[in-house]
C-alpha cells in the first residue's frame, strides 16, 4: 500500500498568516493560550517595520488553500506543504511555494475544505474597476502548480477580492470614495475561467 505525503499529516487546524510583504506561516493554534478581558495579546509573526499582515485564516491541515493574484490567476497549495512554524517567527517567502511573478501579489486565500462539495457553490471575482465574475467553483479543483487563470483582465486592470458564493447570498461592493452597491450572487450568470466578465459598478 501506498502511503502519502497527506496520510502522514494530522488533520488538525492550523492558522495561516501571509504579509504584505509576501511572508507566509502555518502555526498551530496550540500556541496560543486563551486570554481574559483586557489581555494584550501576543506576538504570531515577526514582521518587519515596514510591513503589515494582510491575511489571516484558519483551516485544516488537510485542505486545499486558493491564491488568487492581481494579475488574475490562482494557484493551489495544501495547508499542509507550507512548513509549520513557531509563534513570533518570520516564516519563509510565498514565493518558495509559489511560481509568482516578480511584480505579482496575491489578494485573496480561500480555503477548500478536504472532500467538500464543490458543485453546489461558486467563486465571485471583483477588480479594481468594478467588473464582477462569478465562475463554478469546481473550475479550481485541480490547479496545476504554475497556476491558471481565474479571469481575463483589462488592460489596467487587477483582481483585487475573491469570495466563496452559495445559492442565495449577496454581493456588496464598496469603494474607497464610499459608494456601494448590493446584489444577488446569482443575478451575475456564471462563466468560464477565461471569461472577463461584467461591470458590477463604475468606479
Amino acid at each position: 500500500q501506498n502511503i502519502s505525503m497527506e496520510d502522514l499529516v494530522p488533520d488538525e487546524e492550523s492558522m495561516l498568516v501571509l504579509t504584505q510583504g509576501g511572508y507566509v506561516k502555518r502555526t498551530n493554534p496550540s500556541e496560543y493560550r486563551r486570554q481574559k478581558r483586557g489581555g494584550v495579546g501576543v506576538v504570531d509573526i515577526a514582521t518587519k517595520e515596514e510591513d503589515a499582515v494582510t491575511h489571516f485564516l484558519v483551516a485544516s491541515a488537510h485542505s486545499d488553500l486558493l491564491f488568487f493574484t492581481d494579475s488574475g490567476k490562482v494557484y493551489q497549495l495544501k495547508m499542509y506543504e507550507i512548513p509549520e512554524g513557531k509563534r513570533a517567527t518570520k516564516g519563509k517567502s510565498i514565493m518558495n511555494f509559489l511560481s509568482l511573478g516578480a511584480e505579482e501579489k496575491v489578494t485573496s486565500i480561500l480555503p477548500v475544505p478536504k472532500g467538500a462539495a464543490l458543485d453546489a457553490s461558486s467563486v465571485v471575482l471583483v477588480t479594481e474597476n468594478g467588473v464582477v465574475k462569478r465562475v463554478a467553483a469546481h473550475s479550481f479543483a485541480d490547479v496545476r502548480r504554475s497556476g491558471i487563470i481565474a479571469v481575463t483582465l483589462r488592460q489596467g486592470d487587477r483582481l483585487v477580492s475573491a469570495h466563496h458564493a452559495a445559492e442565495g447570498d449577496t454581493v456588496s461592493l464598496v469603494t474607497a470614495k464610499g459608494q456601494s452597491i448590493r446584489f444577488e450572487a446569482e443575478d451575475v450568470r456564471e462563466m468560464g475561467r477565461a471569461a472577463a466578465g461584467v461591470r458590477g459598478m463604475s468606479v
